[in-house]
């Protein structure tokens, strides 16, 4: 059994956006085996009642909330602001004492935001994994290409800059024994950028449900967090430039957009077409994918891979999806799911799974057996757990 000392940038309950889905699953799974001391960052004080939650997987759970005053914006004239936001020096001296105490064997950080919580005594003798899940300042910059707004344009391109010095300043610093990536386009890149290759791939997972028959239901689903600039960005470019043309083919069809916190411009765009549902936080999303025919994930920036895609194909559903969506993935266009860049193919192909369910069987059976094969969280974290302790040695 192992001691993990574990640091995250948001609390992973409820698991209701793509990052909390892939840290709440992690837990769970490494929780069976290892004892597991959580520091966690949150956003707001209505967030501590989720530590019972994770108390009962947990040894020991501890809570601190997120930065946010105007000294802060002082401090991200030199550090990015994703980071320092997310530093709290109780923590650090928190984190210090539990490794003094109990000598963890591990030190796993979410994120290298996160590094700034590491005290020198733990930076210099702790064994430190590091989940970057992406390259964050090539998302920012990904991101940044599909804002209109200059000015918000510009502050994305500062932050990743500063991001990208920050990150290859404290790589100098740290002894780390593993870093884990979620996708090998990004691996490749840290690799090649930073001359590191202690590296592991450790893809976001599903519990994979076994097929079911395709279904006759006329009902679109894109589950996400909408604050999420890139999520906002597809949801809108879907609704503006392919709802209706699905609409004058299918004219009984539904899309639901599922997930924490709409924005007012999503709102907004919604409202000027019909047979939209916007819902906003739910308590499950699992009757959503129940009643779906088609899972879109139409994402035109950002980096990573998209647990999104990766959940939707774990409930057997039939995948639209551009090729940013399933870039850094096994999963091929035409094999295991289908994609399209342009607004027209892309609704044309939605119109075609919903009008012609049977007719995409194959691929669902295809993506089912690679998703058991590659992409299960059970398969996935004893991976992840077996290098552990083989590093470890």
């Amino acid at each position: 059994m192992m001691k993990i000392v574990w640091l995250m940038p948001e609390c992973p309950f409820p698991a209701n956006t793509g990052g909390r889905v892939v840290e709440w699953n992690r837990i769970k799974e490494l929780a069976k085996n290892n004892d597991i001391y959580l520091f966690v960052i949150v956003d707001g004080r209505d967030e501590f009642q989720y530590m019972e939650q994770l108390q009962k997987l947990c040894k020991e759970v501890h809570f601190y909330l997120r930065g946010r005053s105007p000294a802060l914006l002082l401090k991200s004239l030199i550090y990015p602001y994703p980071a320092v936001s997310r530093w709290s020096s109780k923590m650090r001296s928190d984190i210090e004492e539990c490794y003094k105490s109990i000598h963890p064997d591990v030190v796993m950080v979410e994120f290298p935001q996160m590094i700034g919580n590491l005290s020198k005594l733990i930076r210099n003798e702790a064994q430190i994994v590091v989940n970057q899940h992406n390259i964050e300042h090539l998302s920012m910059v990904s991101i940044a290409g599909h804002i209109n707004k200059p000015l918000k344009r510009v502050i994305y391109k500062i932050v990743s800059n500063q991001l990208k010095k920050y990150e290859r300043v404290q790589y100098k610093k740290l002894n780390v024994l593993i870093y884990t990536f979620v996708s090998k386009s990004d691996k490749e890149y840290f690799e090649k950028e930073y001359g590191l290759n202690n590296t592991l791939l450790v893809p976001p997972g599903a519990w994979v449900q076994d097929i079911k028959p395709a279904s006759d239901s006329k009902k679109l689903l894109f589950v996400a967090k909408m604050t999420y600039e890139p999520n906002e960005t597809g949801a809108v470019w879907f609704v503006e430039n392919i709802w209706d043309n699905i609409k004058k083919k299918i004219p009984d069809a539904e899309l639901f957009l599922v997930g924490k916190d709409p924005t007012e411009k999503l709102i907004a765009c919604c409202k000027n077409h019909s047979g939209i549902t916007v819902t906003g936080t739910v308590d499950s999303v699992e009757p959503y994918y129940e009643q779906s025919a088609v899972v879109i994930v139409p994402i035109l920036s950002g980096g990573g891979v998209k647990v999104k895609l990766i959940e939707g194909l774990g409930h057997g559903k039939v995948i639209v999806t551009t090729n940013k969506g399933i870039e850094g993935t096994d999963f091929v266009n035409g094999t295991h799911v289908l994609a399209a860049d342009s607004p027209e193919l892309f609704g044309d192909i939605c119109a075609d799974v919903i009008g012609n369910p049977g007719k995409y069987d194959e691929i669902r059976l295809a993506a089912n057996q690679l998703m058991k094969r590659k992409y299960s969280w059970q398969g996935i974290m004893g991976m992840f757990e077996n290098v552990l302790r083989e590093s470890l040695k």
